[in-house]
């Protein structure tokens, strides 16, 4: 894994990821993509292959394993399957019901 400087922080759509606990900076990402199996963000850094990884967000909090990273201009995109999930909303998130 290559090593950078992480800001962190927390806002709507940009989750924070640690591959390692507990890790003082964890490398913040932009989310991209979001199914119900795992998700798609953009990393500053190059996460490798089978690493797995904690992603902290407003919208969720999950642990699963890199599955894809690659170089993108000035980052990475990084593809992770789930293997456990939770959402912080329960409504809105993947469905959303009216009356």
């Amino acid at each position: 894994m290559r090593s950078t400087s992480h800001a962190t922080g927390r806002s709507r759509g940009s989750p924070n990821c640690s591959d390692r606990w507990p890790q003082s900076d964890p490398i913040v990402g932009a989310l991209a993509d979001l199914s119900i199996g795992g998700l798609r963000f953009l990393s500053s850094v190059d996460l490798e292959i089978a690493r797995i990884v904690k992603i902290d967000g407003s919208l969720l909090d999950a642990v699963g394993c890199v599955v894809r990273s690659v170089p993108d201009g000035q980052h990475w995109t990084v593809g992770k399957e789930f293997s456990t999930l939770c959402l912080r909303e329960q409504r809105g998130t993947f469905v959303s019901t009216t009356a």
